[in-house]
Order: structure tokens, then C-alpha cells, then sequence
């Protein structure tokens, strides 16, 4: 009996983009990169989402240093996208939502038809461990929560970041 790949290009797509979540942090381009391989695979574009869980409505006082903490934020990741999937030939485009991140991202890849999301984790340092004690992981409530595939994109090796540190005089 042989295999006919044929047969699977006239069938529907499940998903017409990847969903990939970043915030800026440390890791995000090692995100971006994962989801950037995955849709040259595919041959999907990519949908950049930032899900910011803080409202300046929310909190009057100090609303403006909110609002331009926002704009940094959203600065920040559209670039290290563009750097990122323009380098490497990426069709993408960015989405942003407010509130809790993991339902905001449930919410970005229902609107886009996401085959497929993308996270990373924020590691197992202490800060890292104590966050998730406290707050949870939104990794592992997308996993749970989602109908869709996620790939978590486990950070860099401690071992491989302190190799890449400039060396002291």
C-alpha cells in the first residue's frame, strides 16, 4: 500500500494563521523564531499577539506613566517581531487585547483562526517559581484551556545565556 500526499492538499486547512504570544521579555525573539520555523513549515502567517493585563481606566492615579508603559510595551514587541519574522521572510501581522493574558490570547486566536498557538515559559528561577505559585501559569492554563494545539517554547538554558555574557575585565 503506498502513501498519496496528494490526497490531504484538497482537504481544508485547520487554521489559516499561528498565534504566537510574547510580552518582551527575556525570550520573546527564541518565541518569535519557534513560531517563525513552525510557519515557514506550514506555509501560515503569523498573528504577534501582546495581551496586557493592566488597564489605565483601572487605575487613576499615575494613569498617564500607565498609558506610556503600555506604549513601550507594544513598541518593544511590535520591533523584536519585525526584527525577527522580517529577517527570517515571515508573512505577520500584530494583534493586541486588554485583560487576563491567557483568555485574551484564547479570544486573539479564535478571531484569526489560529491552527496553531505559540507561548513560551518564564523559566524556573525562584521569582519565576514563586509568580506561578501565586499567579498561575498562563502556559499551562492555555494548554488546558485551549481547543486548538499549543507549543510551549521552553527558555534558554541558564548554562547557554551565562556563555553569551560579556566576559569581565
Amino acid at each position: 500500500m503506498g502513501t498519496s500526499w496528494e490526497r490531504f492538499e484538497d482537504e481544508p486547512r485547520a487554521g489559516s494563521s499561528i498565534l504566537v504570544g510574547i510580552d518582551g521579555r527575556q525570550g520573546s525573539a527564541r518565541v518569535l523564531e519557534a513560531a517563525a520555523r513552525l510557519a515557514l513549515a506550514l506555509d501560515l502567517p503569523v498573528v504577534v499577539a501582546l495581551v496586557q493585563k493592566f488597564c489605565s481606566e483601572v487605575m487613576p492615579a499615575g494613569a498617564e506613566a500607565h498609558r506610556e508603559l503600555q506604549e513601550e510595551i507594544e513598541e518593544s514587541v511590535f520591533l523584536t517581531a519585525a526584527i525577527t519574522l522580517d529577517t527570517m521572510g515571515v508573512r505577520w501581522q500584530f494583534g493586541m487585547a486588554r485583560g487576563e493574558p491567557a483568555r485574551g490570547l484564547c479570544e486573539l486566536a479564535d478571531a484569526c483562526d489560529a491552527a496553531i498557538v505559540v507561548i513560551g515559559t518564564r523559566g524556573d528561577g525562584a521569582r519565576s517559581k514563586l509568580h506561578r505559585l501565586f499567579n498561575g501559569s498562563v502556559s499551562g492554563r492555555l494548554v488546558h484551556g485551549q481547543h486548538r494545539p499549543v507549543l510551549v517554547v521552553p527558555p534558554e538554558p541558564a548554562r547557554k545565556r551565562r556563555a553569551r555574557l560579556p566576559s569581565e575585565p
